[in-house]
């Protein structure tokens, strides 16, 4: 029998770095083999708590995190082993695909 996945998909976490340590506890207890992030990691745009963020992330080293970036994230291209960026682009696991489509910003809709 093969092995089950196991995913766990979060949002809007706007720079809380206590919330991404609890966060990285269950992943490393419950054995979760894929992070996937819709977004808004960061507040304002702010590329620092970002980057901060993403890397506390990675700490659950045997984790696969596989984002595209919010409204509230800058426009960044991090990356590190098991951190992938999907924004405009889709990732296969198993049989399941995972797109990133970005965020629309207000002035784009204005257009």
């Amino acid at each position: 029998m093969s092995e089950v996945l196991k995913a766990i998909a979060i949002a809007d976490i706007h720079g809380s770095i206590a919330y991404i340590e609890q966060l990285v506890n269950h992943v490393k207890s419950n054995d979760i083999h894929y992070i996937l992030v819709a977004g808004d990691l960061a507040a304002d745009r702010d590329k620092t708590t970002f980057n901060r963020v993403i890397r506390g992330l990675s700490l659950s080293t045997d984790t696969k995190v596989i984002y595209v970036r919010g409204e509230s994230d800058p426009i960044t291209e991090y990356t590190k082993n098991n951190i992938l960026n999907v924004e405009n682009r889709q990732y296969v696991v198993n049989e399941i695909t995972v797109a990133g489509i970005p965020p629309f910003l207000d002035y784009e809709l204005k257009a």
